[in-house]
């Protein structure tokens, strides 16, 4: 069988946050990957801020949750799944 070559995806987070980070089964759940925020304007938390990330991904299914100054969360209009004892984004890589 051919081996998949990986895929450069860009993850993206828009909310009030201070620090994300994107983790799942990509890592095994380790660290994650920080997300840099793209356009921070110093304005305080009531704004919303986009974080992005760079993930190198073969093609296949799957389960991401963002941590978002310390607490998990799910991204809105993303797709979901249930997993064991919760509930992940579904990230699906061509």
């Amino acid at each position: 069988m051919a081996k998949r070559a990986p895929r450069q995806v860009v993850v993206t987070w828009i909310g009030s946050a201070s620090e994300v980070r994107v983790c799942g089964s990509f890592d095994s759940w380790g660290q994650g990957v920080h997300m840099s925020n793209t356009d921070y304007n110093g304005s305080g938390d009531s704004v919303l801020h986009t974080f992005t990330a760079q993930l190198s991904l073969t093609p296949g299914k799957y389960h991401i949750k963002f941590k978002v100054d310390d607490e998990w969360r799910l991204a809105p209009g993303w797709p979901t799944e249930d997993a064991e004892d919760s509930t992940n984004n579904v990230l699906d890589v061509a």
